[in-house]
Parts: C-alpha cells; sequence; structure tokens
C-alpha cells in the first residue's frame, strides 16, 4: 500500500442526495443532471469551509481507494491525484488503480481535464 497523507478535516459531513439542480461531479466533471442520485461532501479544513459533489460511481471509487489507505476518504476534487501519487509510487495494488484511473477518464467528458 502507497502512504497517502490526508489531514482530518474540522468537520466532515458527506450525505447522498437526489440532485434539484444539474451539478458537476469534482472528480471525473460529468455532468450530474437533476433527478440524479449523488454525493455530496461538506468540509471546514483550516477554518476554511467548502462542498464538493461526487457522481455515484465516483463516490464508489473514493469508497474502495479510502479502504485500501486506512479509511481515509479523500475529497472527490482530490482522488484523482491521490490515485496518481499512488501510481507514481509503483506500490502494491498499482495496477487497481491504473484501472480505477481509466474507468474515471472514461467518465470524463470530452474537452474536461482530470
Amino acid at each position: 500500500m502507497c502512504y497517502i497523507d490526508l489531514e482530518p478535516c474540522e468537520v466532515w459531513r458527506e450525505s447522498i442526495q437526489k440532485a434539484a439542480k444539474p451539478h458537476v461531479c469534482d472528480t471525473c466533471r460529468r455532468p450530474i443532471p437533476a433527478g440524479r442520485r449523488y454525493a455530496t461532501v461538506f468540509m471546514v479544513f483550516e477554518g476554511d469551509a467548502c462542498a464538493e459533489k461526487a457522481c455515484l460511481p465516483c463516490w464508489r471509487a473514493g469508497g474502495i481507494f479510502a479502504d485500501a489507505h486506512d479509511g481515509m476518504r479523500c475529497t472527490p476534487g482530490s482522488l484523482v491525484d491521490m490515485i496518481l501519487q499512488c501510481i507514481d509510487e509503483n506500490d502494491e495494488g498499482v495496477g487497481q488503480w491504473k484501472r480505477m484511473l481509466a474507468r474515471i477518464r472514461k467518465r470524463t467528458p470530452a474537452g474536461a481535464m482530470v
């Protein structure tokens, strides 16, 4: 397992919601249309509050990643960077992370960067 150093937030609230209006997944950049279920995270880190959203496939990927890294879930917006860090370390499980990254990128709309 690669080493990921995630600092705990002062506040971390996550929930699954049904979108009342369109959103964008902060992991894969895919649109989340109104009526679709998605995950949302509200956090406060070093006094700064923010919220991020993830489509359910990206949220599940984040859970798998967290399970492999001592249960520490990263934010939806940082998941790709954390996966890339594990790939760069070329530690055990690198194949799993490459496949996960490929699935995330497959969901990414043309022209969006992840």
